[in-house]
């Protein structure tokens, strides 16, 4: 299955440690995160979804795969500033994704052209705040 070795792939990364877990905001003392992140994502949670087979549209397309892992990163690069370690580390993750991603052969349905707007566009972090995820 293409999205299990995508997954095995990015967490055989080194600096994948920040995004295995869910991000426990209280422990970690982040108070606005949950102001911020409005729909929490991590690539544990990405991977017993796809154990539990809760991605419905798997065979088709992909593509709620592939935005449950977009959204990981995404979620790192709109909480954290720039020069943060954990925005460096979700903006090259994200970008190696979408290389394996755009390797990988789908049906017509999912382009392999396919690349978040955030990370395509490069918008800074006050622009970023103002979108919201969906």
């Amino acid at each position: 299955m293409v999205c299990k070795e995508l997954l095995g792939k990015l967490f055989k990364n080194k600096r994948v440690w920040p995004f295995v877990r869910p991000v426990d905001h209280k422990a970690l003392k982040l108070g606005d995160y949950t102001k911020i992140v409005k729909k929490p994502m991590d690539l544990g949670t990405v991977g017993a979804k796809l154990e539990n087979g809760d991605y419905k549209k798997l065979q088709q397309s992909g593509e709620e795969f592939y935005k449950d892992v977009i959204l990981t990163f995404d979620n790192a690069l709109l909480y954290n500033n720039e020069e943060d370690e954990i925005w460096g580390l979700a903006d090259s993750l994200k970008g190696t994704f979408e290389k394996l991603w755009a390797q990988c052969p789908r049906p017509k349905c999912c382009p392999k052209d396919k690349i978040s707007g955030m990370h395509q566009l490069g918008l800074d972090r006050a622009k970023r705040s103002k979108l919201q995820l969906k």
